[in-house]
């Protein structure tokens, strides 16, 4: 019993702080106990807290150098990047790059590995160079030791083509992950192909190849249905672009269905309706909708669309789904004045 679990752990990390202090030894194993059972039930705030004691345990009791004060601060900038704190995340996840490329040099398989998580972080702060020099690096150290096709290999030319799209260097995201797609196909079925294909997707609408970008994504969504699960960049985010493959081929009753199930698994699993996820969505819905036709559907599009103006504003992740659905409005004389 999880309850029964995190109570005993506690309990033992009392009576071991009162007999040698919060930063004895002996209160590791009640620490980590802690952090694990924080982590099943999705706690992430206590977890990061956990971790931070484990490593302020390990930070007076170990030589600092010790591989084991890396492990946690990979562990806690993990944390740090799931709750949206990126720069602190950066932070610590730079001083664990440091320590491993010090430890085992700057090629190493689980030094690619600390790249390859580094990259989104300096994605997200807007650092787009530096995201996508990680992410390289992290591919070519991962190709030297495991091969093209391992898995973490695969992960890793997913996130360099990610960063390269993210930067607009469209070609090169595309020279970077085709030949990928490719070699998965010519093998077993692998259990990244989807998301793999979900990418080079995002890229071809990009390269405003729609018709191209619907094909892959179909690909990628049958795998993922015969699989039952989704990862990477699917679930919701692949029905979105499927929706968004629609419209810009000027199919805008095809694109609803995809874009209402892209909403619904997306609106399931954040915050809530105001989340950048479940906006990108809507921004292409209320599109949709209008564009289908019908005095009921062209309605609820008039009011996704002040929704999402609303809360695109000032907003820079959704700079372009803003300026999208902007100039749609414009074309279509329901543009207000903002």
């Amino acid at each position: 019993d999880g309850v029964a679990a995190e109570h005993g752990f506690s309990a033992l990390l009392a009576r071991v702080e009162g007999r040698v202090g919060p930063l004895g030894r002996d209160t590791l194993p009640a620490l980590r106990g802690l952090t694990a059972l924080a982590g099943q039930r999705g706690d992430g705030a206590a977890v990061r807290t956990l971790n931070a004691r484990v490593l302020a345990v390990q930070r007076a009791l170990l030589a600092p150098d010790h591989p084991d004060i890396t492990t946690t601060l990979a562990s806690l900038a993990y944390g740090q990047y799931l709750g949206g704190q990126f720069e602190e995340a950066r932070v610590t996840y730079e001083e664990a790059l440091g320590r491993r490329e010090r430890a085992l040099g700057p090629d190493h398989v689980d030094v690619a590995g600390l790249l390859g998580q580094l990259a989104p972080v300096y994605a997200f702060l807007g650092r787009t160079a530096e995201a996508e020099a990680a992410a390289a690096r992290a591919v070519r150290a991962l190709r030297q030791h495991l091969g093209p096709t391992h898995r973490r290999t695969v992960a890793a030319v997913i996130t360099w083509a990610q960063m390269l799209e993210a930067a607009g260097r469209l070609d090169e995201a595309h020279a970077a992950l085709a030949p990928v797609v490719d070699a998965l196909a010519q093998g077993p079925g692998h259990p990244l192909r989807a998301s793999a294909l979900t990418t080079l997707g995002l890229i071809e609408l990009g390269l405003r190849r729609p018709a191209r970008a619907l094909e892959v994504l179909r690909e990628a969504d049958a795998l993922e249905r015969r699989a039952a699960a989704s990862a990477g960049m699917g679930g919701g985010e692949l029905a979105r672009l499927i929706g968004l493959a629609h419209l810009d081929l000027g199919q805008a009753a095809a694109a609803v269905g995809p874009l209402e199930q892209a909403r619904v698994v997306l609106a399931a699993t954040t915050r809530g309706g105001d989340d950048v996820q479940v906006v990108r969505v809507d921004a292409l819905l209320a599109e949709a909708l209008y564009e289908r036709g019908g005095a009921g559907g062209q309605a609820r599009a008039r009011e996704l669309a002040r929704q999402v103006l609303d809360h695109t504003e000032g907003e820079p992740r959704l700079a372009s789904e803003r300026e999208r659905l902007r100039a749609w409005m414009a074309r279509r004389g329901l543009a207000p004045e903002r």
